[in-house]
């Protein structure tokens, strides 16, 4: 593989494709407003997944979150499945072409898996064409980025899943009232409230009861 490192800008050449990103290198201004932004439970940074098998795409996607998150990394679908069952991470970003499980793969087996379905899923791909994003939105794929992308738009779509999510878990957790069906999309989702809702029930006489034990509960942390 080639790679060429201009201002504000990363080429990658490699027989896997020729890419270039626009803001490749964050700056320190631009971290600190992301981290304020951020939800966070227990002090902790947000974790995230990268599951990438070409080596600079998958290191440069390292080096910029690195600041942000806790970050795992994954060489190919299987190796990534394996750790997001242990790393149990906010969020996962995952190209779509690799070896032993594609990207679509990975996030049908996410999005099928109870205990772990709850994790948004970011697909990256260098394909456009119309019927990869409706399959990967079809398996209930959380968003959908086409390479090469603006560095800093994927930081910040990322950074918004994850937040949107932690306030959905909030707002359950103080607003347990409401329709199921408000929410749900999915049958995955639907047994996802129903369970979330009979913990809510089971402990409302429980005053050490809080988010970090709902959590807990629901294997989400």
């Amino acid at each position: 593989a080639k790679v060429d490192l201009s201002k504000n800008q990363l080429v990658i050449e490699s027989k896997k494709e020729i890419l270039s990103y626009e803001n490749s290198e964050l700056d320190t201004e631009f971290i600190e407003e992301i981290k304020k932004t951020q939800d966070y439970n227990d002090g902790e940074r947000f974790r995230l997944l990268i599951a990438e098998d070409n080596d600079d795409v998958r290191n440069l996607l390292k080096d910029v979150f690195d600041p942000i998150y806790q970050v795992e990394i994954a060489v190919d679908g299987v190796d990534a499945l394996n750790k997001v069952r242990e790393f149990k991470p906010d969020v996962v970003i995952s190209d779509i072409m690799m070896p032993r499980m594609s990207g679509i793969e990975l996030c049908n087996k996410i999005k099928n898996n109870f205990d772990i379905c709850h994790i948004p899923v970011i697909l990256l791909t260098a394909k456009t064409a119309v019927e990869h994003k409706f399959e990967g939105f079809r398996i209930g794929a959380d968003d959908y980025i086409t390479k090469p992308f603006d560095i800093k738009l994927l930081v910040i779509r990322c950074n918004n899943l994850v937040n949107n999510r932690r306030m959905l878990q909030k707002k359950f957790f103080h607003e347990p009232e409401f329709s199921e069906q408000q929410l749900a999309t999915t049958e995955v989702d639907l047994e996802f409230i129903r369970k979330a809702t009979l913990i809510v029930e089971k402990n409302l006489d429980n005053h050490d009861f809080n988010v970090d034990v709902f959590a807990e509960e629901m294997a989400l942390g």
